[in-house]
């Protein structure tokens, strides 16, 4: 068949291009092009970062092309705000999208019923968009090239604990609610917070301009002497990981609809790394914690700094968790099944 792919980054380094469709045609040697504009291709995968308005206006045009929509982010439950009333037209002033259309949640649900397959990142996604599209696919992340880790978490005695967090920069609100906690946490048992990420980060609607990690940190934190920032890329992600002790995935108010939302994208490819990891809660998180008896979700402040203590305190307990968390996201959350899950995707298609 042949394929139109239109990706989150020209040169498909984005995570939403390697981690996804684009790590899938490399491992099973699929050609595809990425032009903007229809030929002859057969289908269409569409991600949430290109022009929607044109691939609505060619589907409309050509019925018969497939469309697959790869929709791994929760915007059908995204909350009111500024950023969501001004998304549609702000992308049209900066000409990512050709035509202006000024709610882009109800572009994103006319792609959907346009579409003829989804893929989405949990059960309760998939549920929201049954009601546009018949055809919906879960598919996680590839993740197993990204880590190349032999962990052992031996550390000294009494060194300070290493605390891990790794994501995009503009994902680094997240820690609005939880810094004060940290920072409490901090005087009493000394941690060091190593964050793996963007160092210059792309804000305000359109992201037309950037700041520095440390100043987006500056505004929760009131310290950062314990705060250690090293550019995301794939070395920095197993140097550091390989290090630390524990790793967090917190969430904040601002965000916390999305957040119930979200994959365990991350929380497999924590554990992978070794790493035992306090999340925030959201209903995948909960589900994978729930499958093997493990309780290090928080839902308060005050359950924070309690499982961040514990985790100094109870150091070996953690190592010991570290080994068995690792074999079990391999043995069941392995990049073979990110595989299968795209090859009956395409199966659906019955092209």
């Amino acid at each position: 068949m042949k394929i139109n792919y239109q990706p989150f980054s020209i040169d498909y380094s984005h995570p939403g291009d390697r981690r996804r469709f684009y790590g899938y045609a490399k491992r099973e040697s699929i050609d595809f092009n990425s032009n903007k504009e229809i030929i002859d291709e057969e289908v269409i995968i569409l991600t949430q970062n290109c022009d929607l308005t044109l691939w609505l206006n060619i589907k409309r045009k050509h019925p018969n092309i497939k469309i697959i929509f790869d929709l791994c982010d929760a915007y059908l439950v995204e909350p009111l705000s500024l950023k969501r009333i001004f998304r549609g037209l702000v992308k049209f002033i900066i000409r990512k999208n050709k035509k202006l259309n000024l709610s882009y949640t109800n572009l994103i649900k006319k792609v959907c019923i346009i579409s003829d397959a989804i893929i989405c990142s949990t059960d309760e996604q998939k549920e929201i968009l049954k009601q546009y599209c018949n055809n919906i696919h879960i598919i996680l992340d590839y993740q197993d090239d990204e880590i190349s880790i032999s962990k052992t978490n031996d550390k000294i005695k009494n060194e300070n604990l290493n605390i891990f967090w790794e994501g995009l920069g503009s994902n680094l609100s997240l820690f609005e609610d939880i810094a004060v906690t940290l920072e409490k946490v901090n005087k009493e048992y000394p941690f060091n917070l190593n964050i793996v990420t963007d160092k210059k980060i792309p804000i305000g609607l359109g992201n037309l301009y950037e700041v520095d990690a440390t100043k987006i940190l500056a505004r929760y934190f009131k310290n950062l002497n314990n705060i250690f920032i090293y550019d995301w890329n794939k070395e920095n992600l197993c140097h550091v990981g390989s290090f630390c002790d524990i790793a967090i995935i917190p969430s904040s108010k601002r965000h916390e609809k999305m957040f119930l939302y979200k994959s365990a994208n991350k929380l497999f490819l924590l554990w992978k790394m070794g790493l035992p990891t306090i999340t925030s809660y959201s209903f995948a998180y909960h589900k994978a914690m729930k499958n093997i008896s493990l309780d290090m979700i928080c839902n308060s402040n005050y359950e924070w700094e309690l499982k961040i203590k514990d985790a100094f305190i109870n150091k070996t307990k953690f190592k010991k968790m570290s080994y068995k968390l690792k074999e079990h996201a391999y043995a069941n959350y392995s990049d073979t099944t990110k595989t299968s899950a795209w090859r009956k995707l395409f199966s659906s298609l019955e092209l």
